[in-house]
């Protein structure tokens, strides 16, 4: 047999809101959480309960999981003059568990596509360009984008190096095309 007395009656709130949303709110001044709500809650004795849902956890820029993609650029070899622009098309594959997001987030973290160059063994340049990506790349996922640099301005054979950057943590894996 149950025996069932109800002591008193449970009120709550919910207060739906997604990070983004937070954020554009907090950034246009508006106060995000009623807190006089939240005070009141704490004045009436008893046991308060907050639950903070973030929502469906995503593998980002923010929080990497293992980010791994497959970089291919053409053409493959390029002959021009010292100082002259050269211009790449570059195809990005999502190979890894993790979105290549192009929005920087509050905590930091936002992917580019960066590229280096050496000659020999040499590195000449590590920070030959840096392109946005054009959208998120979801997992599986790609995208193609036009990356453009000048050549060295002194005559030799170089190699580019492209490789998907992490804005927050740095190059993550280089290609050498």
């Amino acid at each position: 047999m149950l025996k069932l007395r109800v002591v008193e009656r449970i009120r709550f709130e919910i207060w739906e809101l997604d990070y983004e949303c937070y954020r554009e709110k907090r950034n246009d001044g508006v106060q995000v959480v009623d807190t006089s709500a939240v005070e009141a809650s704490f004045s009436k004795g008893g046991q308060s309960i907050f639950f903070l849902d973030k929502g469906h956890f995503v593998k980002d820029g923010t929080y990497p999981g293992d980010p791994l993609a497959r970089i291919s650029a053409q053409p493959k070899r390029v002959s021009c003059g010292p100082g002259e622009d050269v211009a790449l098309h570059v195809v990005v594959e999502n190979l890894g568990d993790t979105v290549f997001n192009i929005a920087s987030h509050p905590l930091g973290g936002f992917f580019t596509l960066g590229g280096h160059l050496r000659q020999g063994t040499t590195v000449v340049d590590n920070d030959l360009f840096h392109e946005p990506l054009p959208s998120d790349v979801e997992c599986g996922g790609n995208c193609s984008l036009e990356c453009t640099f000048r050549a060295p301005e002194i005559s030799g054979d170089y190699v580019s190096g492209i490789g998907s950057c992490d804005r927050r943590r740095g190059m993550t894996r280089t290609a050498w095309v």
